[in-house]
């Protein structure tokens, strides 16, 4: 008979054999394409983790930095203050705590004044300690902490020394030419005390100078740097915008940071002791508790006057 019209001589298709073999091979040859985007994606992704990890530490660094290399400004001889310590003491203006919460990391608390908020005093109030009189209190606000300097000064104009005592603003009461800057104890609590003691030197000295006095009143920027001792599982770097003078305002700054250590070198004058072994035992390092104001070791000679401060911060690794 005759063939159809549409077959064709010598053409067969895949055996079930062939089938299987190739598919076999494209689905390895898939997975090992798929095999190798994962691997990239996964070195990306860890890159991208690393550069993260390094550009926390980085902000971080530089942004204590900051404040540190500010601290003491217009205090280099501390305040006082009626929040924390003993109020007729002065707290350094750089304080570092060894082993703050006693898993390892240190913690650092800096002051210093906002010298874009000047105001000089023009009259005080000595029996009550609550307020001072400034001709403008433009740029300050009631809640602001600030700083009461009466500075004295040598012969050739250099800064000497600085009495300073750390306050709460709770009014300000304009009149004719004059703003009152008050800081009494109706609202302005831990800061404020009844009668302020740790003010009373600086405004007694200021009421005998006045009307020719060089005290004023400036605001203070105040920060405290911790590793939060209750989230240890996440690394978290917390700051208080009170310095750590209320013991509730820490706020988050930074994830994945596991440890802040210091080291802080003094001036020692007249010291025979090579703490740090370097030779030089007018001048050492110390990274204990040695290196806290005031000393609990007793190890540091009294006198000692801190001049510099190594800050490490380690950042967790990242997760593969």
């Amino acid at each position: 008979g005759r063939r159809a019209s549409g077959e064709r001589h010598g053409e067969r298709g895949f055996t079930l054999v062939e089938m299987v073999v190739s598919m076999a091979i494209s689905g390895i040859l898939i997975a090992l394409i798929f095999r190798t985007a994962f691997t990239m994606s996964s070195a990306f992704k860890m890159q991208m983790r690393s550069a993260s990890v390094t550009e926390t530490l980085r902000a971080v660094r530089e942004t204590m930095l900051a404040d540190i290399r500010q601290a003491g400004y217009m205090i280099p001889t501390g305040f006082r203050s009626a929040a924390l310590g003993n109020p007729s003491q002065e707290l350094a203006a750089l304080q570092v705590v060894n082993d703050a919460d006693g898993s390892g990391p240190d913690a650092i608390r800096v002051y210093f004044a906002d010298g874009a908020t000047v105001k000089p005093v023009i009259g005080v109030e000595p029996s009550s300690c609550d307020y001072v009189d400034v001709t403008s209190a433009a740029g300050i606000a009631v809640g602001d902490l600030l700083l009461l300097l009466n500075p004295s000064f040598t012969g050739h104009g250099a800064l000497q020394s600085v009495r300073a005592c750390m306050v709460k603003v709770t009014s300000i009461l304009p009149t004719a030419g004059i703003d009152r800057i008050q800081f009494d104890t109706t609202g302005g609590g831990p800061f404020n005390s009844p009668g302020n003691s740790h003010c009373a030197p600086t405004i007694a000295t200021t009421a005998a100078e006045l009307p020719d006095t060089d005290a004023s009143v400036q605001r203070v920027v105040a920060r405290g740097y911790r590793i939060d001792p209750t989230r240890k599982d996440v690394s978290v770097l917390q700051v208080s915008r009170t310095g750590g003078l209320v013991p509730d305002d820490w706020e988050d700054l930074a994830i994945g940071v596991t440890s802040l250590q210091v080291a802080t070198r003094f001036f020692e004058a007249g010291d025979t002791q090579d703490v740090d072994g370097d030779g030089d035992p007018e001048h050492d390092w110390y990274s204990s508790e040695a290196q806290e104001d005031p000393d609990p070791s007793g190890t540091r000679p009294n006198g000692a006057v801190p001049i510099s401060l190594s800050l490490s911060v380690e950042t967790r690794s990242p997760k593969p």
